[in-house]
This record gives structure tokens, C-alpha cells and sequence, in this order.
């Protein structure tokens, strides 16, 4: 299990991804966060937070899922890469089905399957 960390703007907010290899060699994740703040209040416009993986920082970012963080600011995601070695960003977003990120990150970790 890999903790995320938090952005300055949500601190509070707890995150982890746990991670599996499958028979395919994809990478499976199992996202789960805590005391989230809900996306409307973290940006302007954003009405759902969207889960980001890029195999180096910088490069671009490929979006595999949305976040649904209900009322009790917990949420999750169950969701596939076939990348093993990335970064997972969440970022807040207008539409789950954005192409890129648009702002900062409200938490983020690093992901290296042996």
C-alpha cells in the first residue's frame, strides 16, 4: 500500500493506493481517500474529482477513472493501468471525462511495482 499525500490546500485528507499485479501484467488499483473536501469546494467549476497516471513527472497524463467522494468525504476507485512504475494524481476536474488536468493536485503519490 502506497500513501498519497495531501496537497497545503487539503491537509487533512488521508489517501492510499493498493496495488496488484494481474494475469494480464496490467497493474490494478484500489484507491481510497478520507476527509476529502468535496470538489465544488477546491476549484471553481469542478463538479467531480478525476485520477491521473503519468509514468514520470512531467509527462503527460493519462485519465483513468473519476473519484466520487461522498457525504462523508470518503470515496474510491477500483481501476487499471499497464503502467508499473507512475505517478497518481487527483485532481479536481469539471466532467469526468476531462482529457487533461486542470489545476493542482489535492493529493499525490509515487507507484513502483517490483
Amino acid at each position: 500500500m502506497t500513501k498519497l499525500t495531501p496537497s497545503a490546500a487539503t491537509p487533512a485528507a488521508e489517501g492510499s493506493v493498493t496495488t496488484n499485479r494481474g494475469q494480464n501484467g496490467n497493474t490494478h488499483l484500489e484507491i481510497a481517500v478520507n476527509y476529502l473536501a468535496p470538489p465544488q469546494k477546491m476549484a471553481k467549476d469542478a463538479a467531480v474529482y478525476v485520477v491521473w497516471v503519468a509514468p514520470q513527472a512531467g509527462s503527460k497524463s493519462q485519465n483513468i477513472g473519476a473519484l466520487k467522494v461522498g457525504e462523508g468525504r470518503t470515496g474510491r476507485l477500483d481501476t487499471t493501468t499497464p503502467l508499473t512504475d507512475f505517478e497518481v494524481r487527483i485532481t479536481p476536474e469539471s466532467a469526468a471525462t476531462v482529457e487533461a488536468p486542470s489545476g493542482e493536485a489535492v493529493m499525490s503519490g509515487h507507484i513502483q511495482l517490483k
